[in-house]
C-alpha cells in the first residue's frame, strides 16, 4: 500500500472495518458496512443499518475455491424471498474489502471478488455465500469426443431437444 490508507495501516491504533458491495446481473448494487455508521467510498453508500458479519475467509491453495460466510441483518426489503427463490442473486459480483472507518476515502485493501454463491433466508437475518474467482476453474467449458461415442443410441435429450449424439 501508499499513501494515506498505508501510514493507517502502519500506525499502532488501526481501526478497520469490512464492506461488501454485491452487484447482480440486473446491475442493481447492494452495499454494506460492518461499522456502525454508512460510508460513502468511491461514490457508493454502504449501509450501516443492515449490518455485515464476516465468517474467517477460507482460502484454498492452487485452484482450490476460497469461500466465504456473510451473515447480515434483513427484513424481508432486502432479500426478497421471489428474488431468493427465482435466483436473482445468484452469480452476482461482490467485492470484500476493509477500509478506515474514520477516513473512508484513504483507500481499500480487497479481501476477496467473486461470485455469489447460495442465499439462505432465515429468521431477520440472510446468509450469503461468496464463492473466490476460482470458481470459474472449476466448470466445464467443452465435450471431450472419442472415435466411439460415449452416449447410448437415443440417449435422454437435453434442453435444446437433441440427444448427446445429435440423433433427433
Amino acid at each position: 500500500f501508499t499513501g494515506p490508507f498505508a501510514t493507517h495501516i502502519a500506525s499502532d491504533a488501526v481501526m478497520r472495518a469490512h464492506a461488501l458491495r454485491i452487484e447482480r446481473a440486473d446491475a442493481a448494487v447492494f452495499a454494506f458496512t460492518s461499522h456502525d455508521r454508512d460510508a460513502t467510498i468511491s461514490g457508493t453508500t454502504y449501509l450501516a443499518s443492515q449490518g455485515l458479519d464476516a465468517s474467517s475467509l477460507a482460502s484454498a491453495p492452487g485452484f482450490g475455491i476460497d469461500n466465504l460466510e456473510i451473515t447480515t441483518l434483513d427484513d424481508g426489503s432486502l432479500f426478497t424471498q421471489v428474488d431468493v427463490l427465482s435466483g436473482r442473486w445468484h452469480d452476482a459480483k461482490f467485492t470484500l474489502f476493509e477500509y478506515d472507518p474514520q477516513s473512508p476515502t484513504t483507500g481499500i485493501d480487497t479481501k476477496m471478488t467473486g461470485l455469489v454463491g447460495e442465499v439462505t433466508l432465515g429468521e431477520g437475518t440472510v446468509t450469503v455465500e461468496l464463492l473466490g474467482l476460482q470458481v470459474f476453474f472449476n466448470q466445464p467449458v467443452g465435450n471431450v469426443s472419442t472415435k466411439t461415442c460415449r452416449a447410448n443410441f437415443a440417449d435422454f435429450p437435453r434442453q435444446n431437444g437433441r440427444n448427446r449424439c445429435g440423433l433427433v
